[in-house]
């Protein structure tokens, strides 16, 4: 037999048990009212035979005076007739029960008065005057008969009002021992179930839950019963000893991630530290332009985007780039892309080459760096990349997938670059990037920004943000100093971000020559 069924077998028991003996304890007040109401019944019976008997002398006794007064045929006939019904009902006394010992006595006084005189009935055979006064002298002996009946009419009308008020201290009595009786095995059942089922299963809440609130330390509950309380008693210890082990466990893994998180988290640092280091600083980017404003903001600690800036005997160079990955994958390409411009610069001692052509040149070493010349190596990664040469008021500009926008009096306007990424294997190691060349004046200020701006979502409808909305944003803050500007736009992504993390890294150089 299973555990279950058993703690089910017991309760079934438990519930017969209260049943049998409520069926039991009310039988027995039915039975026992089933007895009273039957002694009430039959002692009923016996008073209405003996009112019967006394109204049927009443008739005779009255027929016998009407026959002494007027001895008419019609009278004597009447007599005879209520003679005879008084002969029947005077039968009823040999049935009377539960009369007491006077009253039996009385009851053979009244037979004995009725035999004596059954020999005087017979005078109203003939209707002469002698017979009328005898009727008469009978009519008067008949009243000593209805006296000793109405007496015994009296004597147990006293015992039926008796009887009935004894019948309903019974009833009651038998009422309130019964219940008593009921509540008694009811309240003795419901605190054996109450000791054996419900204070263990009660004891048992109070130990899961305290187990739940994490507290493992209490004492296991002491219950050795073979049933589903038991099987959940010893499962629950054996959980809570299980869980303890496996808390300690967790809390020593815990701490050994701790520490590894402690050493990732300071070579991060570390590699923050190196990017940083190789980052022109504001100052130099102050030195280079009449007027700028930088937004630097990597979605790790360290990311993918950068900035670089070179300066040559008659100009410099300005660039922004976006490499593969984030965090510190990114980082590393940032530390290869920004190391492969300064060798592509630095080879070419005389004169300053273009744009397109240290793309070009950047395109092949990365591609050579990263072992990418082939399809089927280990890695696919480059980068895209602005890059301006500037020379006075002339600004040439080459790019791969990024683009330079140019603000003046006149409005907004997008130089594209290629569409040709720097370093992947889908990008040829001849391929040639573009040059374009533009003048700029006093009011004219230059944008170059990674993807990361235009592609960050939000909104209502969780979009990127687009283009279309930076050349607005752009074109709506033009006439504020680039600081001004700077806030605008920063403004403006924060409200359309709202609480979307950051998806990229975002870089964007704005600046006047």
């Amino acid at each position: 037999m299973s555990l279950r069924v058993k703690l089910q077998t017991k309760l079934l028991l438990h519930s017969f048990i209260s049943i049998v003996i409520a069926l039991l304890i009310l039988s027995f007040v039915i039975l026992r009212m089933l007895g009273m109401q039957s002694t009430a019944t039959t002692f009923s019976d016996t008073l209405i035979k003996v009112e019967q008997l006394n109204s049927s002398m009443v008739s005779y006794q009255q027929a016998l005076d009407n026959f002494g007064k007027n001895p008419t045929e019609g009278n004597r006939v009447n007599a005879n007739n209520k003679y005879k019904d008084f002969l029947q009902k005077a039968l009823l006394l040999e049935s009377v029960t539960f009369a007491s010992d006077n009253e039996k006595r009385r009851i053979a006084m009244i037979r004995s008065k009725i035999d004596h005189i059954k020999t005087d009935m017979k005078i109203v055979a003939a209707s002469d005057e002698k017979n009328r006064i005898e009727a008469m002298k009978l009519s008067s002996k008949m009243f000593g008969i209805m006296n000793d009946i109405y007496i015994l009419s009296l004597s147990l009308h006293e015992q039926h009002d008796l009887l009935s008020k004894q019948n309903n201290g019974s009833t009651v009595t038998i009422s309130v021992a019964s219940g008593l009786i009921l509540l008694l095995v009811s309240s003795v059942i419901s605190v054996y179930i109450t000791r054996r089922i419900v204070r263990p299963i009660k004891a048992l809440s109070d130990y899961s839950q305290r187990i739940a609130s994490g507290d493992l330390s209490i004492k296991a509950i002491n219950y050795d019963q073979n049933d589903e309380v038991g099987q959940l008693t010893r499962s629950f210890h054996t959980m809570k000893l299980n869980l303890r082990e496996l808390i300690d466990t967790i809390k020593s893994n815990a701490n050994e991630l701790k520490h590894r998180n402690e050493r990732i988290q300071d070579s991060i640092s570390y590699a923050q530290r190196i990017q940083q280091s190789i980052i022109p600083s504001e100052r130099k980017l102050a030195e280079l332009f009449r007027d700028h404003f930088l937004i630097w903001s990597p979605r790790d600690t360290v990311g993918g985007d950068f900035y670089w800036t070179h300066r040559t005997k008659r100009g410099f160079y300005v660039a922004v780039g976006d490499c593969t990955g984030h965090g510190v994958p990114g980082a590393l390409m940032t530390i290869l892309s920004i190391s492969s411009l300064k060798h592509v610069v630095d080879q070419e001692k005389e004169d300053d080459l273009s744009p397109a052509d240290i793309l070009r040149d950047l395109n092949r070493m990365i591609k050579k760096a990263l072992n990418q010349q082939i399809k089927g190596g280990l890695t696919d990664d480059g980068l895209d990349i602005g890059l301006c040469y500037i020379e006075d008021d002339k600004v040439t500009f080459a790019g791969s997938k990024l683009s330079l926008y140019k603000q003046t009096d006149d409005g907004l306007t997008e130089i594209k670059g290629d569409k040709k990424s720097i370093g992947y294997h889908r990008t040829p190691d001849e391929y040639e990037f573009t040059n374009h060349t533009t003048e700029a004046d006093a009011n004219t200020t230059f944008f170059i920004t990674t993807d990361g701006l235009v592609h960050q979502n939000g909104g209502e409808t969780d979009y990127s943000l687009g283009k279309k909305r930076l050349m607005r944003m752009i074109t709506e803050y033009s006439a504020l100093p680039l600081g001004g500007q700077k806030d605008g736009l920063l403004s403006e992504l924060r409200k359309y971000m709202g609480e979307v993390p950051q998806r990229d890294d975002i870089t964007v150089i704005a600046f006047k020559v």
